[in-house]
């Protein structure tokens, strides 16, 4: 099933790289070389953390730093309330994601009216903190590591962007016991 997944992953992230490495984008309002972008998102476990913990929804902030036409840096951060399933009461949990890193991406003009469309992918690291909310219990930290492909469509300066990642990290739980891939 891991397999089928990466292979996946691999034929989407070819076919986005080959429209970055496509066409210009002419008439185009100029891309700002800073932006700041709130986002709401849904978290979805995967791995031994789908047995440990609930869906949820995921909010926060990414910003993002254009240094070539082609390339940005970003920094994202975010707030995901989750829940321990093994734990009937005092189960919820925070899980805060930080972490940086860059993205790919080509403008490519639909149209003659300024509207835009971006597809990039992109590779990050930082880190993820999970705290139980209700409980007595110390916050753990691990390293996070990700990879995201998407794409914004954008009318001046304005857009809205669609981006999925997957995050590789590790989570021990109350038991102690490693808890591999998120």
């Amino acid at each position: 099933m891991q397999m089928i997944q990466i292979k996946r992953l691999t034929i989407l992230s070819a076919a986005v790289l080959g429209a970055v490495l496509g066409g210009d984008a002419h008439g185009q309002t100029p891309r700002p070389r800073f932006e700041a972008r709130p986002f709401v998102g849904a978290y979805f476990p995967t791995g031994d953390h789908r047995d440990l913990l609930s869906d949820a929804i995921a909010v926060g902030l990414q910003g993002g730093y254009a240094i070539s036409p082609h390339l940005s840096l970003v920094a994202t951060f975010g707030l995901t309330t989750s829940s321990d399933k093994r734990i009937p009461l005092d189960d919820d949990l925070d899980l805060f994601s930080y972490d940086i890193g860059a993205e790919l991406s080509k403008e490519l003009a639909l149209g003659d009216r300024g509207i835009t469309l971006s597809p990039f992918v992109g590779v990050g690291a930082g880190g993820r903190t999970y705290d139980y909310r209700d409980r007595g219990t110390s916050s753990e930290t691990n390293f996070a590591g990700y990879g995201a492909i998407g794409g914004q469509l954008r009318l001046g300066t304005v857009g809205v962007r669609v981006e999925a990642r997957d995050y590789v990290s590790s989570f021990k739980g109350l038991t102690g016991e490693l808890r591999e891939r998120s």
